[in-house]
């Protein structure tokens, strides 16, 4: 099964007899840093289809920031054009293919924890156990992040809460706190979320009172 090369790779239908539609059966995400190059990859197989909306759906809507905005596109399952694939079947196909282009030979190496066990490969494991440790840590997964605003509004006890939060690399670099309109008494507080990991606050980390606390609560469930 072959597919148009772009920053995504595109499923024409054209080469399943359906010339006006245009579906997307994968995703890349790709990232440098250092020394490394990390590429993220998705295959649409025979996924739930039905429940991607919900889950890709963007919930904070008035949270803008610096990143490439993603693009919804129509998606299917390969399994729709091809009845037959499997997860194999694909891998090795997938293998084929890389080989053909680079120019390799196919050399496939299935690792177990058996084999992990037993002291082999014990610099491969070292490498894995370091770097998934790595992608586990909040540095690495909110430690980079682009510069983004985040503007919340509603009502909470019957009180018309505001906040317009900055942050970079995760962290809070300023804030602005109105209550019913008014910035009275939430100075401090703003001046504590300062510095702070974004979308991770701690009651533990302020020595605040009614009604910074509930303030502070509320943006701990909004963030």
């Amino acid at each position: 099964m072959s597919a148009s090369e772009n920053t995504r790779y595109v499923l024409l239908s054209s080469l399943f007899s359906l010339p006006y539609l245009s579906l997307y059966v994968s995703g890349s995400a790709y990232k440098i840093i250092n020394a490394r190059a990390y590429h993220h990859g998705t295959m649409l197989l025979d996924a739930r289809i039905d429940l991607l909306g919900d889950i890709l759906r963007n919930t904070k809507e008035t949270m803008v920031g610096r990143s490439v905005a993603s693009v919804r596109s129509p998606v299917r399952n390969i399994v729709e054009f091809k009845p037959d694939v499997t997860h194999e079947s694909f891998s090795k196909a997938l293998c084929a293919a890389f080989c053909e282009k680079f120019g390799a030979e196919i050399k496939v190496v299935e690792i177990g924890e058996e084999i992990m066990e037993k002291n082999a490969f014990a610099a491969e494991r070292d490498f894995i156990e370091k770097s998934a440790t790595e992608l586990e840590s909040w540095e690495w997964k909110y430690g980079q992040t682009l510069e983004f605003t985040h503007v919340i509004e509603s009502t909470a006890n019957e009180r018309q809460l505001y906040a317009n939060i900055v942050a970079k690399h995760g962290i809070i670099t300023s804030c602005r706190l109105t209550m019913d309109g008014k910035e009275d008494g939430l100075q401090s507080l703003c001046a504590d979320l300062v510095g702070k990991r974004y979308g991770m606050l701690q009651d533990s980390e302020f020595n605040i009172g009614t009604p910074e606390l509930d303030v502070l609560h509320w943006l701990q469930h909004e963030m």
